[in-house]
């Protein structure tokens, strides 16, 4: 009888192991920096990225994302001003499901997210892939020896040419990351004006588009009313810096893109209002 009983209740222990390990385990996203070129991580990511990024003139190609993974996170090589690249990946039972790729500028006290990747075909991805990035984003710039105050992030925004099924979801991106952020303990803030994404290089193939501009103040602080001069010095820093530094500065290209970069902020700067506002 002893045995019996002994049997039984070994099978409910192992049962319960089991669903533990299944549930708060083996279906556990895991999130890890990526820092060396040798990191297994990368090809997946890449496949991601691939999938859901078009090659169409508006995103950068795999090889240049590839070039923003060194062994110093520091890229520094030749261009106008350092970087730091911050590279996330979200993994499931081994297999990436989603990737961050943010950049921050200590001499400027900012940084910008340029791609969040998640795959939607896996559910546990869906439901927070993108929280846990966030929050290794978070904890890396909050223990940061240099303070950033605000995390940028542009997103595709509307055209007029879209479905409408198309347009409800580039909306629902800018819901869901201030959904996001709330659950950090930040807010999230919509900057109200015409945000155009600048080409993404001096390529024929590369074009402008309409995209929308979200701000994360970290450190810094923002109110409702954004006053013109601080969302020039935020485009300053979007266009020139994290923009601007595609190339290198003997690459022959790098002055006619900063020109082109240039006439793009003083068109901004003739056309914003007095105030922006933020919501």
């Amino acid at each position: 009888m002893t045995i019996e009983i002994f049997g039984v209740v070994l099978s409910a222990v192992l049962v319960l192991a089991f669903y533990i390990w299944k549930t708060k385990f083996r279906d556990r996203i895991s999130v890890s920096r990526i820092t060396t070129p040798r990191d297994p991580a990368i090809e997946g990511a890449l496949e991601l990225y691939s999938s859901l990024f078009a090659d169409d003139g508006t995103n950068y190609s795999a090889v240049e994302l590839v070039e923003l993974i060194g062994d110093d996170p520091r890229f520094t090589s030749g261009r106008h001003i350092q970087v730091e690249n911050i590279i996330l990946v979200a993994k499931l039972r081994r297999e990436v499901i989603g990737f961050l790729i943010c950049h921050f500028y200590a001499e400027r006290r900012k940084a910008i997210i340029s791609y969040l990747g998640i795959n939607s075909q896996i559910i546990e991805a869906k439901r927070s892939a993108s929280k846990e990035l966030f929050g290794e984003l978070k904890t890396i710039l909050l223990q940061h020896v240099d303070e950033c105050d605000f995390i940028f992030f542009d997103l595709l925004g509307v055209d007029p040419s879209l479905s409408k099924s198309e347009k409800l979801k580039r909306k629902a991106r800018t819901i869901l990351f201030k959904q996001i952020a709330k659950r950090l303990g930040v807010r999230a803030y919509l900057l109200q004006f015409d945000y155009i994404c600048p080409k993404v290089s001096m390529s024929d193939k590369a074009m402008e588009y309409p995209f929308t501009l979200m701000c994360i103040p970290v450190h810094g602080e923002l109110t409702p009313m954004i006053p013109k001069k601080t969302v020039m010095e935020f485009l300053v820093f979007i266009y020139l810096d994290c923009y601007g530094g595609i190339y290198s500065t003997s690459d022959s290209r790098f002055k006619a893109y900063h020109d082109y970069l240039e006439e793009k902020l003083r068109r901004y700067e003739e056309t914003l209002p007095d105030e922006i506002p933020a919501r």
